[in-house]
């Protein structure tokens, strides 16, 4: 937890979070409905079990049946046996894609548990979770359900680690390894065994082993239609359990130990591999056969079974090597050797060149957009921005999946996800065919794939600089120090990031752990009261009414009142923050390192006010605040694991607090408005910001991302200008003239609500590529380039000048003469204001001329 009275100049001033804090009692504390509340605030509806109650039914209970619903859980805590009889589970077959019913292997279970036997076990989740997170700490190439822990972590950590060996022309060879079961085979006693060794109290073991061990099954039957049961089922963890996968993460976090010298395993979930680098092939041999022993005879101390069928190993090599290598044998079974493997979703080849990959991404991303298509033709369907929405959840998705990873790649392989982003966003938006790239991704506010993996990779690295000695951010160190094996060849995007923010890491907060852990379960639960003012910016009096306001409901409370401000400006980027006292009179300002965002700053005003109150003991107080967000933060509270350092410090003083038998009030107010004790806060913000006192507090990775953000969308914008002089001009130079417009957000009539027709229409204007004979001509769709009248046909000529429809020109022109235009009117003018009154007397105009363009 940061010391908020003093500034930090190197890591060794954080106070280290005290890991131990967990209790370790043999009876835990009763549940209560404060967690049950504090629950229902995260959990998503979900199908429900036999008894066809779900969440949103128990969300919904009055006080009184929650209370009744605890009193329920409270028994079974007292005596697990009470679990008997409603543990009752539906299982569902549904068969794995392209294989029939016929057999076991072919059917995919899926289980509908009781939501109350959910809610009771995501109770216990919530209490273990940070016990068992200590318990996994030795294992740092665990990746799979745990906090601010990914498949990128899985697929970062084990490219990084072939793309070095490929560096020091060395072999790599990778064991995929099946475990036969895994979730479905866990023994119970030895899980048990486990979860006494980290000391978690007696009464939850037994919870847990007794909702593991009275279990019955229900199977449903297509054929007969009915649900056939119950069976007993006394080991395995059910799939989609909240429970299971942190169990399974500490049933197996021992693994690791089976690593012979110079090899590495990696788990996430069941998906586990065995590696090994060198230029010695014997070797590697060797270390791997060593390694699998080992790994066949723990796994089969603890009931699990590795299938050499369906496990297979890769030689990863530079250069295609056609080389007789001897079978890797388990348990005298052959592992089958492969020229490519799937891994967690991403096809890996022996080069490393991601030819397969890239072509089963866009295919997918091509359904999506097919999808896409029957929503929506050029003029009629869904609007642009509702497709947009789904051009991001159904195409773009799948061209973002493992694109962290991707390099050594040839143009002609990357290009492929750049043109299949082009075709969606072609649909989407209407344009046509030979509409400019640039011009496409401007009206939409899309970067391009090269922009966008960067952007990802920045976010997802920026993270792991959270945890001091990570392993992800220590190999990408090595790879980084290979400069000449990148020579002529694309480098994967997590090597581009480490390269940004090289310049950056040293404002990024870290420790052993993430921020989260350093709260208890007892601390993230405990609410912050914080009341949001009706007071609107828009009232009369609104200090009058304040005033009013304080004196009946915080008579009595110490009053303290807290702001931020930053300024922007082309130079520099200045924080500050103010806090204000009336009595006894107390003013402060502190100035902060000016990549903090107005939402950290306000959150710190608030810690500073609660360090003030602390110290003078004020023990009812209520801190005014103009921050909707910090204050909705703290009310709203989840276990997020991505809160930044500075809030859990809030959180964790307010709640100290709290304990301490002090009574707080956060309460939002209106900005600007004329209330006193705020306009002092904001006063001593603004001094703040060039003469406070300097406060050089780390922050959390969203304000180093959001500042790489705002240099790389810069960038994008230059790249966009730059290639709007040779494709695109028209629409370069109007869109950019006078910088109203960011070129690199999207166009302000998407969020209107005019029909998809008319928003195409105008978009497919602004290129320039539109229905004009001109540009049909341009084309060769036209044989000539005029109207019909015999002019050029160009857009100014149909607006304007075509002798066919003068009265509807002519009109035309007299509305927009209303208007501040430049005479004579130039039809770009019109066509790219950001006043959508204007384009609705040219959507008039083209309507009732019948003119499509």
């Amino acid at each position: 937890m940061i010391n908020l009275t003093q500034p930090i100049k190197d890591i060794n001033q954080i106070v280290k979070i005290n890991y131990n804090q967990y209790p370790r009692v043999q009876k835990a504390k009763p549940f209560s409905c404060l967690e049950l509340e504090f629950l229902f605030k995260s959990c998503k509806d979900s199908a429900p079990g036999l008894d066809s109650i779900s969440y949103i039914m128990y969300k919904n209970l009055n006080s009184s049946n929650k209370n009744k619903l605890i009193d329920i859980y409270n028994a079974i805590l007292c005596n697990p046996n009470n679990l008997k009889g409603i543990n009752q589970i539906l299982i569902l077959p549904f068969s794995k894609p392209n294989r029939p019913l016929n057999h076991i292997n072919n059917i995919r279970p899926i289980a509908l548990a009781p939501c109350s036997i959910k809610i009771l076990e995501t109770l216990i989740k919530n209490r273990i979770e940070g016990i068992i997170e200590e318990a996994l700490h030795h294992n740092k190439l665990m990746f799979g359900f745990r906090r601010m822990k990914s498949v990128n972590d899985s697929l970062t950590y084990l490219t990084s680690y072939i793309y070095y060996a490929f560096s020091q022309n060395k072999y790599t060879i990778v064991v995929f390894l099946d475990i036969n079961g895994a979730y479905n085979d866990v023994n119970l006693e030895i899980l048990v065994n486990d979860l006494r060794s980290i000391n978690i109290t007696s009464d939850i073991i037994s919870i847990i082993e007794n909702l593991l061990k009275y279990r019955e099954m229900f199977i449903h039957s297509t054929e007969e239609n009915k649900n056939l049961g119950p069976f007993r089922s006394t080991k395995g963890l059910l799939q989609g359990s909240p429970l299971s996968p942190i169990l399974f993460n500490l049933y197996m976090k021992d693994l690791i130990k089976c690593a012979s010298d110079g090899v590495k395993i990696g788990q996430y979930a069941d998906d586990t591999y065995i590696m090994c680098s060198s230029s010695d092939l014997g070797f590697i041999y060797e270390k791997i056969s060593e390694t699998l022993d080992k790994v066949h005879n723990w796994l089969k101390s603890r009931n699990l079974n590795l299938s050499s069928e369906k496990s297979s190993a890769v030689l990863f090599s530079k250069k295609i090597n056609h080389i007789n290598l001897p079978y890797i044998s388990v348990n005298n079974k052959n592992i089958p050797w492969s020229n490519q493997v799937k891994y967690l979703g991403v096809i890996l080849e022996p080069n490393l060149k991601w030819k397969a990959q890239i072509e089963h991404t866009t295919g997918k991303a091509k359904k999506g957009i097919d999808l896409i298509r029957c929503l929506c033709k050029t003029w009629w369907g869904s609007q642009p921005k509702n497709l947009l929405v789904l051009y991001k959840t159904l195409v773009r998705s799948h061209l973002d999946y493992g694109a962290l990873v991707y390099g050594q790649c040839t143009k002609t392989n990357l290009n492929k996800l750049n043109t299949t982003q082009y075709q969606a966003l072609r649909v989407v938006m209407g344009f046509m065919r030979s509409t400019p790239i640039n011009v496409l991704l401007a009206e939409s506010g899309e970067v391009n794939m090269l922009k966008r993996r960067k952007l990802l990779a920045v976010k997802y690295l920026s993270k792991n600089y959270q945890i001091s000695d990570n392993i992800i951010i220590n190999q990408i160190s090595i790879l980084n120090k290979c400069q000449n094996f990148w020579i002529n060849k694309n480098k994967p995007a997590y090597l581009e990031a480490f390269s940004l923010l090289q310049n950056h890491k040293k404002n990024i907060y870290h420790d052993r752990q993430i921020p989260f852990y350093s709260l208890n379960y007892e601390e993230h639960v405990t609410p912050c009261t914080v009341y949001i003012s009706d007071l609107q910016k828009s009232d009369i009096g609104v200090d009058t009414k304040f005033r009013e306001f304080s004196e009946n409901k915080y008579k009595g409370y110490h009053r303290i009142f807290t702001d931020a401000s930053v300024k922007e400006s082309l130079a520099d980027t200045s924080v500050g923050i103010g806090i204000h006292s009336p009595t006894p009179l107390y003013n402060i300002s502190y100035k902060l390192p000016n990549y903090w965002s107005i939402y950290l700053a306000e959150m710190l005003a608030i810690g500073k006010a609660l360090q003030y109150i602390e110290k003078r003991k004020m023990y009812k107080s209520v801190i005014f605040s103009d921050s909707l967000s910090a204050l909705i933060k703290l009310k709203n509270w989840k276990l997020d694991s991505s809160i930044d350092i500075i809030t859990i410090t809030v959180k964790k003083i307010w709640t100290k607090l709290l304990n301490k038998g002090y009574k707080i009030v956060g309460v939002w107010i209106p900005s600007h408005k004329g209330i006193i004790g705020n306009e002092t806060a904001d006063r001593l913000a603004n001094e703040g910001r060039s003469n406070g006192k300097f406060l050089n507090y780390r922050a959390g990775p969203k304000q180093i991302y959001n500042q790489i953000v705002q240099k790389l969308n810069r960038e994008w914008e230059t790249e966009l200008i730059q290639w709007g002089r040779v494709k695109g001009k028209t629409y370069t130079y109007m869109r950019n003239r006078d910088k109203v417009d960011k070129i690199s957000k999207p166009y302000v009539m998407l969020e209107s609500n005019m029909s998809r027709k008319h928003i195409s229409t105008i978009m497919r204007i602004r290129s320039g590529h539109c229905l004009t004979p001109e540009h049909l001509f341009r084309i060769n769709i036209l044989p000539t380039p005029y109207c019909e009248c015999g002019e050029l046909g160009t857009i100014q000529h149909i607006f304007f000048q075509c002798t066919r429809n003068i009265v509807q020109c002519s009109n035309l022109y007299k509305r927009l003469e209303e208007y501040e235009f430049d005479k004579p009117i130039n039809i770009y003018e019109v066509i790219f204001t950001r006043k959508l009154e204007i384009i609705e007397i040219l959507i008039n105009f083209l309507d009732q001329s019948k003119i499509k363009l």
